[in-house]
């Protein structure tokens, strides 16, 4: 399992990493902190359910809440554009 999916796609995220770096889009980080910290926003609200229940009065396992969690965090991580700022020659 490890050898055959989640080893490739790490490769691959880091490829996208790097591409991501390189257009100033993402700060020069740490590829595995990116990879837990993808995990835990994917699984946080599954791990905190009570919580985000009582708080939010949401059910975080109903299936439109799941996919617009699942949205939201590819929109945040990897459709996200930041422009560089017309005012600062180097960018963001």
């Amino acid at each position: 399992m490890v050898r055959d999916f989640i080893a490739p796609q790490h490769r691959a995220g880091s490829r996208q990493l790097g591409n991501l770096i390189a257009q100033g889009i993402w700060p020069d980080v740490n590829e595995i902190s990116v990879t837990d910290i993808l995990v835990a926003a994917a699984r946080m609200p599954f791990v905190l359910s009570q919580e985000i229940r009582e708080i939010y009065g949401v059910e975080p396992t109903e299936a439109e809440w799941v996919e617009r969690h699942a949205d939201a965090i590819i929109s945040l991580f990897f459709e996200h554009h930041v422009e560089p700022d017309a005012a600062t020659p180097e960018g963001p």
